[in-house]
């Protein structure tokens, strides 16, 4: 310890004689951050600390070309192009038929999205809180906490299937659905009854982590002391947002024209938020939806509260060496398919990336 303590002093006694003699302090500083921060990091080889909301992209994501989707003429699914909207028809404020559909991609802030419009709006969901509900007719139950939802679980195919022979999109009883298989609920849709397609992203290394944290607690196997590269090797979803966008089974190989796919799908049919930019992404989504109609100053304070970072949340971490590396190849696709999300957030959000309501 006194011997890096020694070289840390040094290092900083270098870095102060190096920008005297260039005469650029912004030489020193970085030399002396460099160091410091290898100093700092050098005794943990797989995780340090999370030091901002997108540091991940910042220090270790190489820069992704934006691919021409438009010129190559790619053909979507026909389910996905005739029952999901695209994203840039306007959605009316009144007579509203179709319904917004928002993915969850795992621990991909789905919670705090479904607790702000269900407990801040008061929307009527469609979501896990259905299962379990066998009526033979659509009905709106409500939990202790207030957050209204139909009897329908949209995350089976078996619960999707049902909400067809009931007619749940077509009753208007929902007001949004949160669920994974967003390929398999065009089983709700059909004309004049689209999809809306809304999602969060995140920085698949940062979700990877999530995934980890969370098996920590529930995985017997990764309980007992399973590293980060090893959890990642083993039981880490491979390109899961790519798989599911291209619907590949998780036997099939994800190969560059089902990331093509997946981009194409995002740019005609998803409005795209970002974990990074939640707040802004909330107000997109109200604007997208008609939503801000129903924005007051309790609503602003509701989700003031609700976006407070939790408890636990100075204790996440972001992987790397061997961790992150084993990580990305893993998800080689998704973060391709992420960075292009993010090109997505830019544009979709015109000038300024900012909503009306925001302002």
């Amino acid at each position: 310890t006194k011997i890096r303590a020694g070289i840390f002093l040094v290092s900083l006694i270098l870095s102060t004689i190096l920008a005297l003699m260039v005469g650029h302090n912004s030489i020193g500083r970085c030399f002396a951050n460099y160091l410091l921060r290898t100093y700092r990091h050098s005794s943990d080889e797989e995780i340090g600390r999370l030091p901002t909301a997108n540091g991940i992209m910042d220090n270790n994501s190489t820069k992704f070309e934006i691919p021409d989707l438009e010129s190559m003429n790619i053909i979507l699914p026909p389910k996905i192009d005739k029952l999901y909207a695209d994203w840039r028809v306007p959605f009316p404020a009144t007579n509203r038929s179709d319904l917004p559909t928002f993915w969850q991609i795992p621990k991909g802030g789905f919670s705090v999205v479904q607790r702000i419009l269900s407990q801040c709006l008061n929307l009527a969901e469609v979501s896990k809180l259905g299962a379990n509900h066998w009526e033979t007719d659509l009905r709106i139950h409500e939990t202790k906490e207030g957050m209204r939802y139909v009897n329908v679980d949209p995350t089976t195919v078996t619960g999707l299937q049902r909400g067809f022979e009931l007619g749940l999109v077509p009753s208007g009883f929902a007001e949004v659905m949160f669920t994974p298989l967003i390929i398999e609920a065009t089983t709700l849709f059909q004309v004049g009854y689209h999809g809306r397609f809304f999602t969060l992203f995140r920085h698949p290394s940062e979700r990877a982590m999530g995934l980890y944290y969370a098996a920590k607690k529930s995985d017997p196997v990764v309980m007992m002391d399973m590293s980060v590269s090893e959890f990642a090797r083993t039981r880490l979803p491979n390109n899961e947002m790519v798989r599911t966008l291209s619907s590949k089974t998780a036997d099939e190989d994800v190969t560059r024209d089902d990331l093509y796919l997946a981009m194409e799908i995002l740019r005609r049919k998803c409005v795209v938020g970002l974990v990074s930019s939640l707040s802004d992404s909330m107000y997109r989504f109200y604007d997208t939806f008609g939503w801000h109609l129903m924005v007051d100053e309790n609503v602003k304070m509701c989700q003031a509260q609700l976006l407070q970072p939790g408890k636990n949340a100075a204790s996440l971490f972001l992987p790397k060496g061997e961790a992150l590396m084993e990580i990305e190849r893993q998800n080689s696709m998704d973060l391709k398919l992420y960075q292009y999300a993010l090109h997505l957030y830019d544009l979709q959000g015109g000038d300024d990336g900012q909503s009306a309501t925001s302002r």
